[in-house]
């Protein structure tokens, strides 16, 4: 067999052996993490939401509901692998997560955008979170379309908090620094596994403590990645008066929905659950 004999046979073991090899082995090895990983925070609830109960530590409305929230995220952490996409990163020496959501209707060639929605402060501490932000949201179901999935194909996004929860308030368990690099990283590894991203059309939404993270998002040079910011009752913790706010650019798209009677999060500001928390309208201007 001659030198160029040679080239082709190996080019051609590539492509039809080594190459299809390799990407069943990757997906795989990455079926088998996500599985692994899935059932250890779902062993982990499901200890949680049973020694709860054990110790009788049910005795009211809202730590029964947490206790029954524990189990059903638990359960859904058991099948999540197969009905949903868990992407895994490093950020900051941190193993770090992501669910997401591909357009219903995926067409090749076409540019889609991306919505990143942060889930409200938890404190569940695993991937359930960004999951349980989905469930709720209903911006987009795992197996099942939504009028908003379905008329408006997009990629949807839902990053879990360390801790459950996001950089701003005193409960969180990572610092603003560490959580906007893991926006930028999950931004780049988003872009890296799917090539079809708009990246002109990227926008951040979240609820709460989430939302109060996409203010942070917005006043960070990380928001230069992003078309838009929405929040719903959102706690701003890192906008107090003493923080200075820096957009990366003006003007700066933001849509905020708050309730005048929020008593978690109040409208006129004050002490909340984290910290300090602005008013709204001072806020706003």
């Amino acid at each position: 067999m001659n030198a160029r004999s040679t080239a082709e046979f190996l080019a051609t073991f590539n492509a039809t052996v080594e190459q299809p090899c390799y990407m069943l082995l990757h997906y795989f090895t990455h079926a088998a993490e996500v599985t692994v990983a899935s059932t250890r925070d779902a062993i982990g609830l499901l200890y949680s939401a049973v020694d709860q109960l054990l110790e009788g530590d049910v005795f009211s409305l809202r730590k029964a509901v947490r206790m029954l929230l524990k189990l059903v995220l638990a359960l859904f952490l058991l099948v999540a692998p197969s009905i949903a996409d868990i992407q895994y990163l490093t950020s900051s020496n941190v193993t770090r997560s992501y669910w997401i959501h591909p357009p219903d209707d995926f067409q090749q060639g076409h540019k889609y955008p991306v919505v990143i929605a942060f889930h409200g402060g938890s404190r569940l501490g695993s991937d359930a979170d960004g999951f349980a932000m989905e469930l709720d949201a209903r911006l987009s179901l795992p197996l099942v379309r939504t009028s908003y999935s379905k008329n408006k194909q997009r990629y949807f996004v839902y990053p879990n908090g360390v801790g459950g929860a996001w950089a701003g308030p005193t409960y969180a368990e990572v610092s603003v620094e560490e959580d906007l690099q893991f926006v930028s990283d999950m931004i780049a590894d988003i872009k890296s596994r799917y090539s079809n991203i708009d990246d002109n059309r990227i926008y951040a939404a979240g609820m709460s403590n989430g939302g109060g993270f996409v203010g942070t998002l917005a006043c960070s040079e990380v928001g230069a990645q992003f078309a838009g910011f929405a929040s719903v009752a959102s706690s701003f913790y890192t906008d107090v008066e003493s923080v200075d706010c820096s957009p990366a650019r003006l003007p700066l798209p933001m849509l905020e929905i708050h309730g005048g009677s929020d008593k978690v999060v109040p409208y006129a500001g004050g002490m909340g659950h984290g910290g300090p928390l602005p008013p709204i309208p001072e806020w706003y201007r």
